[in-house]
């Protein structure tokens, strides 16, 4: 064997040894893919998550005033329960089926998955909440519902005052029979003086039922923002993309580092 031989041989041999390099190569691309598609993955999933779920949150609040016939009625006791039922009104069918009347693919059922209705800490504020896909259907849908909420309010209120002015009707026309036979029967001026007094009475409070104007409350602000659930579903949507572009990253990269393994082989040596 001539010594160029053996020095050709003993060059060839030490590359032998460098496949651990070319392995750390493959461990890189594999990683590379692992990033890049987790990254795109990542945007992708939160994209496509914002876009397909994303709605909007519409907030009414309502101040309410205390009126005959409805829960929250007067200032008299405690008025924490009072308005938590109060609070029910938005998600009631009352309510839901005024709003549904005016639109012909609305439902009741329907309605109620998307409106909500809380009481504000410390305050005579019933929250009305209703989600829409944008911010106009949100605030629309809110409005609605708040003009329900005060139109059944007063709706009840007015059914108390006319079935009160009717029993006081009815007493004054009792008053006035009585007080009419006992002046004809010459009665003690006492007692017509009694029949007089009562029969002013019945008068002064039907005028003031009979004048009474129900006021159920007032909208006075009305916000819209991003659900809360829709950022939280984006987020979500995000990372899901995330975990399923690094497995194809994973899976990608080490197809490739296989189908590169023997090439790499054949060519050291």
């Amino acid at each position: 064997m001539t010594t160029a031989t053996q020095q050709r041989r003993r060059v060839r041999l030490p590359r032998a040894n460098l496949l651990p390099g070319p392995a750390r190569s493959r461990r890189g691309r594999v990683v590379a893919w692992v990033l890049v598609l987790g990254l795109v993955g990542f945007l992708l999933g939160g994209l496509v998550t914002a876009v397909a779920t994303t709605r909007y949150l519409s907030r009414a609040a309502v101040q309410v005033t205390p009126l005959p016939g409805n829960a929250f009625a007067d200032r008299s006791g405690a008025t924490l329960a009072p308005l938590t039922t109060e609070a029910q009104l938005p998600t009631s069918d009352a309510v839901l089926e005024k709003v549904a009347s005016g639109s012909a693919s609305a439902s009741v059922e329907g309605l109620r998955s998307r409106v909500s209705g809380s009481v504000r800490e410390g305050t005579e504020v019933i929250v009305v909440g209703a989600r829409g896909a944008s911010e106009s259907q949100a605030r629309t849908l809110a409005d609605k519902v708040a003009a329900a909420l005060l139109a059944v309010r007063a709706d009840r209120a007015a059914t108390v005052l006319s079935e009160r002015a009717a029993e006081l009707t009815a007493q004054v026309g009792e008053a006035e029979a009585d007080l009419t036979t006992a002046m004809a029967q010459g009665r003690d001026s006492a007692e017509v003086h009694v029949l007089s007094r009562r029969l002013a009475n019945l008068g002064r409070e039907l005028s003031a039922v009979s004048a009474q104007v129900p006021n159920p409350g007032a909208v006075v602000e009305v916000t819209t923002a991003r659900d809360p659930s829709s950022v939280r579903r984006t987020v979500l949507g995000a990372v899901l993309g995330a975990a399923l572009g690094a497995l194809v990253g994973l899976w990608v990269g080490r197809g490739g580092a296989r189908a590169r393994g023997p090439r790499l082989r054949r060519r050291h040596w």
